[in-house]
């Protein structure tokens, strides 16, 4: 027993005295990052129109709003990352919710209120020097054999892109 305690104490003693230490290295690759913030005004949503008349399908449309973000490169597009988040203000701080963002929602509408639930998803689709930022919402589908009114377009958005290279 006493030949394996030896043994251990040699072994620690070995490690400690030798050190990890080396010469500095390159930070590698997601030690620099750029933040940008993007306001999303009402105006500059845009809707695809992307409907299938022939099957009566008009759940294939979405609102966009595109961005050029020069500080996204193509090394950062092809080394590096991209996060996006959509900004919220509760009135007292600013809360950000990573993109994609899933939230179900109710509302009231018409006379008399109709209770409606509708579900809203926010996400993001990048290349080198731009980013595109899409709205859609559950009830976008065709009601009633109507579809939904490409003019009542989202409420302005605050987005967030974190570039890490």
């Amino acid at each position: 027993m006493k030949k394996y305690v030896m043994m251990l104490v040699a072994i620690v003693a070995a490690m400690s005295l030798n050190s990890c230490k080396g010469d500095k290295g390159d930070p590698g690759i997601g030690m620099n990052w750029k933040i940008i913030d993007i306001p999303v005004h009402a105006a500059d949503w845009q809707y695809t129109y992307d409907t299938d008349v022939q099957r009566q399908q008009w759940d294939n449309n979405y609102f966009y709003a595109t961005y050029n973000v020069p500080a996204l490169d193509k090394f950062i597009f092809t080394e590096g990352s991209v996060h996006a988040y959509v900004i919220y203000s509760n009135g007292a701080e600013d809360i950000q919710r990573p993109l994609p963002y899933v939230t179900h929602k109710e509302a009231f509408v018409g006379d008399p209120a109709v209770r409606l639930f509708f579900t809203e998803t926010y996400d993001f689709a990048y290349g080198v020097g731009w980013v595109e930022f899409n709205y859609r919402a559950s009830d976008f589908a065709y009601e009633d054999d109507i579809p939904m009114d490409p003019e009542m377009r989202p409420t302005p958005k605050k987005f967030r892109l974190v570039l890490n290279w």
